[in-house]
């Protein structure tokens, strides 16, 4: 690749990867709006999300399979068009049913644009810059995090929630521009150009089912019912491949322990943060109402961006470590760092100390920052060149399901009032048993992923000695 479409590429997928970033963390803000607008149920409003990640997580990987054989270009560029076109259309949407519709076809471009920007992004840069770029890219991602809930209380404050969709389609118009100037056009593929269709639908309909079952809760028989389905599809999808002429997955990079270890530890370290993250903002939220006559109630809430800023600072420095030296241990220590700030949740009290909550956020967003470059680097080493969107659509997946783990278990803690998760009426006097109590299973989480990161980097070594 030459030096100048390096330097068109990477603003390129940081400002695609940002938009999906911005749109979730901007409807999250907007939530109550949108539920006073259409005069409707938490329950309701919550499809809008639940919808979108079903087939933002369901398409990933059909995408990434895709995209590696017909072209990246084509494909990210095709998810943001239809991305820009379908933000315009929720503008209008003039009923929630509608707007859950919308929204859960945008998760099909949204898996467009996942399943192909960091691919993208690996194929222009050489393998000693790869850290770097991926540091910078995960850096963006958190920062895209304070943008969205920053700009999604502006636009609360004085405009109406359409105008995020509104910033959406615009931000997209610009990457659809960068994208058709700045990329060249794919090279055509010669030999394999088939998907395996059955494989498709088994493995989409299973991690539908295995989403879908979260909104069953707290019924517990249809919670596992939905459940055992999904993974039993995802079993036979499995085996299905292993006889396929064009396979999805191939053979190889299921058969690969490491990749298989990376995504898992992946999947438990997402679902960690995220509970802890929607764990510290309950509770700041409640300190802010039983202190609104402190001097620093204010700031109180606004502590939560010390996790997305650690995590933006930490992101590209490990990045560039690991460009210049072995990930020896690297996302292992991670994941201790963050079990130091889980563990401080133990010692939280109905009056917060500043300090404590700011290096408590500060701990776990440099665990995150310092992970998630690393895993990416570890997943991408693991296949051909030719397999990167494949690659990168199956890590996607695995931050989906952490992120649909974490909604299980807030749901289960809080009785399935997760969209009422900052409502004080709705977690009472009790919320400092809840977050003990869900910091436990977070401290177990954060250990099952610094046990498989331990495990994973013990076969890298072991394969470093051989050579």
């Amino acid at each position: 690749m030459d030096e100048k479409r390096n330097k068109a590429v990477l603003p390129l997928v940081l400002l695609a990867q940002f938009i999906i970033i911005f749109m979730v963390t901007a409807l999250f803000v907007l939530v109550p709006v949108v539920e006073q607008t259409f005069n409707v149920q938490a329950d309701q409003v919550c499809w809008i999300e639940i919808g979108y990640l079903l087939t933002l997580s369901a398409f990933s990987i059909p995408f990434g399979r895709i995209s590696d054989l017909v072209g990246r270009r084509k494909i990210l560029l095709l998810g943001l068009v239809f991305f820009g076109v379908i933000s315009f259309m929720c503008m209008y949407a003039y009923t929630i049913q509608l707007l859950i519709i919308l929204r859960t076809v945008q998760g099909v471009a949204a898996a467009m644009i996942m399943s192909a920007a960091n691919a993208i992004l690996i194929e222009a840069y050489p393998a000693h810059r790869r850290g770097s770029v991926l540091g910078i890219s995960a850096c963006f991602s958190f920062l895209g995090t304070i943008i969205g809930q920053t700009v999604g209380n502006y636009l609360n404050n004085y405009f109406r929630w359409q105008s995020a969709f509104l910033v959406a389609a615009i931000l997209a118009a610009a990457a659809i521009v960068l994208c058709i100037a700045g990329l060249e056009p794919d090279e055509i593929r010669r030999g394999e150009n088939n998907i395996d269709s059955r494989g498709v639908i088994l493995l989409v309909v299973g991690i539908a089912l295995i989403l879908l079952s979260l909104s069953m809760l707290p019924s517990i028989i249809a919670t596992l019912v939905f459940l055992t389905v999904g993974i039993s599809l995802l079993i036979l999808f499995l085996r299905y491949e292993k006889h396929s002429d064009n396979p999805l997955i191939k053979p190889g990079i299921i058969a690969d322990r490491i990749f298989i270890l990376t995504n898992g530890s992946v999947m438990l370290c997402y679902a960690a943060s995220l509970t802890l993250i929607c764990l510290i903002g309950a509770y700041l939220y409640k300190a802010h109402f039983y202190n609104m006559n402190s001097a620093n109630s204010g700031s109180l809430i606004t502590l939560l961006i010390w996790f997305c800023l650690a995590a933006a600072v930490a992101a590209p420095i490990a990045g560039i470590w690991s460009d210049r030296r072995p990930l020896n241990h690297m996302s292992s220590s991670a994941m201790v760092i963050s079990m130091v700030s889980c563990v401080m949740c133990f010692f939280l009290t109905k009056t917060p100390s500043v300090c404590f909550v700011s290096v408590l956020l500060l701990l776990a967003g440099a665990g995150s920052g310092v992970f998630a470059p690393v895993v990416s680097r570890v997943v991408f080493s693991r296949v051909k060149q030719t397999e990167d969107g494949i690659a990168n659509s199956i890590l996607n997946t695995s931050y989906s399901v952490g992120r649909a783990l974490c909604m299980i278990i807030l749901s289960i803690v809080f009785s399935n009032r997760v969209i009422y998760l900052y409502d004080i009426r709705a977690v009472g006097d009790s919320l400092l048993t809840v977050i003990r109590v869900a910091a436990v299973v977070t401290l177990v989480l954060y250990g099952a992923a610094a046990f498989l990161s331990l495990k994973r980097e013990r076969l890298e070594a072991k394969e470093r000695s051989v050579r």
